[in-house]
């Protein structure tokens, strides 16, 4: 999963473009799952982050802090009950050990049966079972020093949707036939607090972070039963993962990921009367494999255009290790009571080492002598950045500002090279930002409004693309667009006309541009897509919430509340095979509406009944054609979203 900030992040390459924290520790790419945590609050920065953040914030940062258990004991248990089978219980509690050492720990479960049916099987599609379990503990021995320790341990099991559900039937329906061992995720981490008041206006922090994540994923790749043929193909004697003949049958693709993760960071920050300071430095070791086994046998459905491929079948082995550092720092002066001025900048140095092997044996041309080759490259980049900011408060209560800020994300190699290009690397990802907007409030701050306005310019642009190898299997790597842009507004507004009604609304609107790109293809022919629109980005978005409280007695109330979304369509890669160099399909836009109503009750009870999607739309969030299937109407499948679901929470804190 990747976040997507003004246009920036919709195609992450290996790595994000904007940056996951929680409680200041860098999270890799694998590593972002914290439906368990208790959050203290959530913040969303938009822009390079870079001069304060530790890793990888070129498109901006979600910071999510959770809760520090201190000497208030307290705790909240909460049961959920919602439509197809879904169940979901969590719990926490926290409070003091001693007068210097608190603790707290978190723990949830959640099963479903999914809202996507097997019509093959006549089971359930996207099924899953999930558990999670975090731990803290805070010890304070002096006014001075805070150290906190925090763990958790998360695991999933259960089906992913795949390429998803037949358009035509506009259902939720699956026909896919896999056959093999469930999808399973593992995410595992640490963190090591340290905070150090050296003086009264200083403070030394250290962070010291560990996570490990395995993953595990197959999934049909053409979304229709497959007949059981099989044949038996060739290996590769010189290969450790495939070295004899192995039986082919189906279409399938499994993934299976390990990826283990450190970090290092230390910041050192001041304050005084007219100025605030920051410096930091950061290390990290990230290593990853990745192994990938792509089946198609004779039984298949494809396209005469696809007729030559099969059977067939790929098997990578690919390890990817990539560390680095950085030094960062910011200060923010007032020279005067309303004004502020800011400056940051940092340097960033990563090196990236690839190494592993690929077969592929195409049956009906290489089955002989199959298609084999190792790799063992590695590669340095750097990169130093800048940004500078004014502010100045007009009134008391509202303030305009103006900010440049530079963003970077380092090159590396394809984690599944193509055999036309056996080491095929990509450049760094660098941009220039620049934003100017008003905050204010009025009326008291019964009412907040924040407006901005974006533009953003990008240099090698980082894109995911499907690049044909040299014997026309699409193989999906990473290139590098020459230059791009994003421009856009953004408005917030929130208003509370009353104590017990609130009012929200944001907006958004982000014109992507390619200007500088020529794709090239396998046969070596090129397309200019100066002009279009980047992929994945919807160009308005909107989302409006409206919340009334009813006092119904001196301990219970009644909360209603109705909230709606819109988000406008956007164009996606065509990736079937034998598509034109450059072809995109369309998802439509899309707009929902839920609603909530919670009773709150004496002893801090509280019981929510909620329908998600309350007028039953259908929606899909991507679109394609069966990979090898060709470009028929009934060959496009489409990923679903949630229809009309009835649920009811029940919880009680103390």
């Amino acid at each position: 999963m990747f976040l997507v900030l003004r246009g920036v992040g919709f195609n992450g390459g290996q790595e994000p473009a904007v940056g996951v924290f929680i409680d200041g520790m860098y999270q890799p790419q694998l590593g972002f799952d914290v439906s368990f945590l208790d959050l203290e609050r959530m913040e969303m920065l938009r822009g390079p982050q870079g001069t304060v953040f530790g890793r990888n914030t070129q498109g901006g940062a979600l910071n999510l802090v959770t809760r520090k258990p201190d000497e208030d004991f307290r705790g909240k248990a909460e049961i959920e009950i919602s439509e197809f089978n879904t169940y979901r219980a969590q719990a926490s509690v926290s409070g003091p050990l001693s007068d210097t050492v608190f603790a707290g720990i978190n723990a949830e479960y959640m099963t479903t049966d999914g809202f996507v049916n097997n019509a093959s099987f006549g089971g359930d599609e996207d099924y899953y079972d999930r558990y999670a379990v975090q731990g803290t503990v805070r010890f304070v021995p002096s006014d001075s020093l805070e150290i906190i320790l925090s763990g958790d341990f998360s695991k999933r099991k259960g089906n992913e949707v795949g390429i998803g559900v037949p358009l035509d039937c506009r259902c939720y329906n699956s026909f896919a036939d896999k056959i093999g061992p469930e999808d399973t995720k593992e995410n595992a981490g640490g963190l090591l607090t340290i905070n150090w008041d050296v003086s009264d206006n200083i403070t030394l922090t250290s962070l010291t972070g560990i996570r490990k994540v395995k993953s595990f994923i197959t999934f049909d790749f053409d979304g229709v039963p497959t007949n059981p043929l099989s044949v038996i193909a060739n290996g590769v004697p010189a290969s450790t993962i495939q070295p004899g003949p192995r039986l082919v049958s189906g279409n399938y693709q499994s993934i299976g990921v390990k990826q283990d993760f450190i970090s290092e960071e230390l910041r050192l920050t001041g304050t005084s009367e007219s100025l605030d300071w920051s410096v930091g430095a950061y290390y990290f070791d990230q290593n990853q494999n990745q192994t990938r086994d792509r089946t198609v046998g004779p039984g298949a459905q494809f396209a005469p255009v696809a007729a030559l491929l099969v059977p067939l079948y790929l098997q990578e082995d690919f390890d990817m290790d990539r560390d680095g550092w950085a030094l960062f720092g910011q200060a923010s002066w007032r020279p005067v009571s309303r004004l502020e001025l800011t400056v940051g900048g940092r340097y960033s140095r990563e090196t990236v080492e690839v190494g592993g092997e690929r077969i592929r044996n195409l049956m009906n041309i290489e089955n002989a002598n199959p298609t084999f080759f190792q790799i063992n490259a590695k590669d340095t980049y750097s990169n130093f950045s800048m940004m500078g900011s004014i502010s100045y408060h007009l009134t008391d209560t509202t303030m305009t500002y103006f900010t440049i800020s530079e963003g970077w994300k380092a090159g590396g190699f394809n984690r599944f090279p193509s055999t036309a290009n056996a080491v095929l690397s990509f450049d760094s990802e660098s941009s220039t930002n620049f934003e100017i907007g008003v905050k204010s409030s009025f009326l008291d701050n019964r009412i907040t409004a924040n407006l901005a306005a974006f533009y953003i310019k990008i240099k090698d642009q980082q894109l995911g693309t499907v690049t044909p190898d040299g014997a026309g299997v699409p193989v999906s790597t990473i290139t590098n667009a020459g230059s791009s842009r994003s421009q856009g507004l953004e408005l917030e507004v929130n208003a509370r006309p009353t104590d017990d009604f609130r009012l929200s609304f944001s907006g958004s609107y982000t014109d992507t541009k390619f200007t500088d790109f020529v794709e090239i293809g396998a046969g070596g022919q090129q397309l200019v897509r100066d002009g279009e629109a980047f992929p994945f980005v919807p160009e308005f978005m909107a989302s409006a919430t409206a919340e009334y409280i009813f006092h119904i007695g001196d301990e219970t109330t009644l909360e209603v509340s109705a909230s709606y979304r819109y988000v406008d369509g956007y164009m996606v890669p065509d990736l079937a095979v034998g598509a034109a160099l450059g072809s995109s399909l369309s998802v439509p836009s899309y707009d929902r509406v839920d609603a909530r109503v919670t009773l709150g009750l004496r002893d801090n009870w509280r019981i929510t009944g909620y329908v998600s999607n309350l007028f039953d739309s259908y929606d899909y969030t991507n679109i394609s054609y069966e990979n090898l299937g060709g470009q028929a109407p009934d060959s496009l499948f489409v990923i679903p979203l949630q229809p009309r679901q009835f649920g009811l929470i029940v919880r009680k804190t103390f």
